[in-house]
This record gives structure tokens, sequence and C-alpha cells, in this order.
């Protein structure tokens, strides 16, 4: 359950509450200071650009395909 909306601007403050109930009773709680580690692996812009690359790739061989079939002559031919 989200109890506060975050804060638009240089950080993101989230506070979560959690509330069980068990044999013991009932229970809740709200973690506080948790620390978050950086961003593992190579920056994001790196990552992108490399996940990318199979789409354009995939994009251009299509175009290719495309223009070499050239669909507008096969319209003519049908009409």
């Amino acid at each position: 359950m989200l109890d506060s909306p975050p804060h638009i601007g240089l950080f993101l403050s989230i506070s979560f509450s959690m509330v069980g109930s068990g044999p013991a009773g009932h229970g809740r709680g709200t973690p506080r200071n948790v620390g978050v580690l950086d961003q593992p692996g190579p920056p994001l812009a790196i990552s992108w650009t490399v996940c990318a690359v199979p789409p354009v790739g995939m994009l251009a061989y299509l175009a290719v395909g495309w223009r070499r079939d050239k669909p507008s002559e096969q319209v003519a031919t049908l009409i």
C-alpha cells in the first residue's frame, strides 16, 4: 500500500506500509531508510543502444525486401 504520493524533485520518496495478522496478533510496519544500490551493469544509454540494434536491423531488412518486391507494380497488374 502506498502511503504518500511520490514527491517530484531531485529525489523520489516512496514509503510502504505493511499490515499483517497471524497467530501472535496484528502488526503494522513501515520500513525507513532503506538503502538502494546503484544501477548494475553498463549505463542505460549503452544498454538501450545495444537492445535497439536488432529491431532496427529487422526494419531495414523488411524495408529492403519491400522495395525489391515492388508491391505497387503488382497492384497495377491486378487492376
